[in-house]
């Protein structure tokens, strides 16, 4: 007996009238589905699965493999291409003229005569002042003494040094060019308009009664 029911026969027997309100039809018939429905168990609601990764695809050898037994060939690389016939080859030695250089000379001028010397020290210089002023025939007019230095890019150097020539024959118009042996390739065009005399080394020449004869024996040709 339910609680209801049992509730109600009480108050009978109590003499109290119970009234209890009738459920529609439809109403009743919707309760009598419900119970009448069967009962599904609960279904346990599981979490929902976590992703997973992506499986990493098999790593494929591509080595060459032998039959059992027989080692495997070994993998040839491929060769490097040749360079080009039209390539420009870098190589420093191709142009001299970039290499770094550094001149020293010394220019005297007497009278008629420049002299140009890299190698113009202590006795030697001294020896060299004595034969321009013997060349220029300057008596006592005495020696104009300059340098010429430089230390740097060759080329550049070799043409700074032909502008500094051709100062020295324009402002002291000379009849001749006594000249170091190593310098006569730089000298300038206009230099060629005047005979040119090449000086052995300064400490050959002051060592040789030789040289030094021979010396003024072309000095007095030019000389006239």
């Amino acid at each position: 007996m339910s609680v209801e029911a049992a509730k109600r026969r009480m108050l009978a027997d109590m003499g109290v009238d119970v009234w209890v309100a009738r459920r529609s039809s439809a109403a009743q018939r919707e309760q009598n589905a419900v119970a009448s429905a069967p009962v599904v168990p609960e279904q346990p609601v599981s979490e929902p699965a976590l992703a997973q990764p992506a499986a990493t695809p098999p790593q494929i050898d591509s080595r060459p493999h032998a039959p059992p037994g027989q080692e495997a060939p070994l993998r040839q690389e491929a060769p490097l291409p040749a360079p080009s016939a039209d390539a420009p080859q870098s190589n420093s030695n191709d142009d001299p003229g970039a290499s770094a250089t550094a001149m020293h000379v010394v220019c005297m001028v007497s009278g008629r005569a420049v002299i140009l010397a890299d190698d113009c020290v202590g006795d030697a210089r001294r020896l060299l002042a004595d034969v321009v002023i013997a060349a220029g025939q300057a008596g006592s007019g005495g020696v104009r003494q300059l340098t010429f230095d430089w230390e740097g890019e060759a080329d550049t150097g070799r043409r700074a040094f032909g502008a500094f020539v051709d100062k020295q024959l324009v402002d002291h118009a000379p009849d001749m060019i006594l000249c170091s042996s190593a310098l006569v390739p730089h000298l300038p065009g206009e230099a060629d308009q005047l005979p040119i005399i090449e000086l052995p080394g300064s400490a050959a020449l002051g060592g040789s009664v030789d040289l030094k004869r021979d010396l003024w024996r072309q000095i007095q040709i030019h000389l006239g």
